[in-house]
């Protein structure tokens, strides 16, 4: 269906999902925020400082999951998740910049998550390791670029502010 609403964009946008990419226009792909680029050239180079550990551009979760988060959990993530990755085959530490708790019941625990590094399934093997399940994950905020109420497949162009406000996050 994605796929199919981008025969109506105009030609040249590329697609690219999770993986985020600048320009004018902001797109909502799997339920997270990510940028389509018209020229695949020169924006590239932006598209991987935004992604690049190095420059700690926040992006922004909301993750569910099932049942509630033990105290002794919580602080565990808040200090440090150590993983084995069986693809590197070492262990990683998955360490986010900030959790907070946004609602909790016997049911389910909501969290924000704001993360700097972007490891390969950060967010899963965080909880993975910890034996919880993850009943959905959002991306609704990368770098300054809030995802607010696009509907899902949907895209707008970015205002000259956000633009602004990205070209000033990569240069931090």
């Amino acid at each position: 269906e994605f796929y199919k609403e981008l025969q109506d964009l105009p030609i040249g946008i590329i697609p690219y999902g999770n993986k985020g990419v600048f320009q004018k226009r902001l797109i909502k792909y799997n339920n997270t925020v990510g940028y389509a680029n018209k020229d695949g050239g020169t924006l590239n180079i932006i598209e991987q400082t935004l992604i690049n550990p190095k420059y700690n551009i926040e992006k922004e979760y909301l993750v569910v999951i099932e049942g509630k988060v033990k105290k002794e959990d919580f602080e565990k993530i808040l200090k440090g998740i150590e993983h084995f990755d069986k693809r590197k085959k070492k262990k990683i530490v998955y360490k986010p910049k900030e959790v907070k708790i946004l609602k909790e019941d016997e049911k389910e625990t909501v969290l924000s998550l704001i993360l700097t590094e972007g490891k390969y399934h950060e967010i899963k093997n965080i909880f993975k390791s910890l034996n919880y399940k993850i009943k959905g994950i959002k991306r609704i905020r990368f770098g300054p670029i809030k995802l607010e109420n696009l509907p899902e497949g949907k895209w707008r162009y970015l205002s000259e502010n956000e633009v602004k406000l990205l070209k000033e996050a990569i240069k931090k």
